[in-house]
């Protein structure tokens, strides 16, 4: 950013969290009854925590989703806790992998996180976006013809 800018604005710079920030983030989510997940009544192996804080790569956001849809995705037992073990954790992360589809919105926005790094001249951003898309076997597609 160029100093006369620079002096006119208020810049934040913002940091990943810390594995134990998210840990902090997801057990208060699993315990608040009106703004989380608490009502569910969910019980997930420390491991599993773990684990997701480790996938969630400083995004507390990308954990949250990943809770969320392993406690609606886990039936009670008799008496009306939800078990979240290891296995559960596999079972959800494949079926988010299978979420991505070139004809649905999901298509588009990974094409726009793309285009926007790109033009926001965002190399570390535009090389994972473009990872994103040879990852989930994209790349073809949104290369240009010619």
């Amino acid at each position: 950013m160029i100093s006369p800018l620079l002096s006119r604005t208020k810049v934040f710079t913002l940091r990943s969290l810390t594995e134990e920030e998210i840990e902090l983030i997801l057990k208060r989510g699993l315990t608040d009854k009106e703004r989380g997940l608490g009502q569910f009544n969910a019980v997930i192996e420390p491991e599993v925590i773990k684990s997701i804080c480790q996938l969630a790569n400083g995004d507390a956001r990308a954990a949250l989703n990943t809770v969320e849809m392993l406690v609606l995705t886990t039936n009670p037992d008799k008496q009306g806790v939800r078990q979240i073990k290891k296995e559960d954790l596999r079972e959800v992360l494949q079926r988010k992998a299978y979420l991505y589809d070139k004809s649905g919105e999901e298509h588009y926005n990974l094409i726009s996180a793309l285009h926007k790094s790109l033009r926001g001249s965002d190399p570390d951003a535009a090389l994972y976006w473009l990872g994103e898309c040879w990852r989930l076997g994209k790349i073809l597609s949104i290369l240009p013809a010619g």
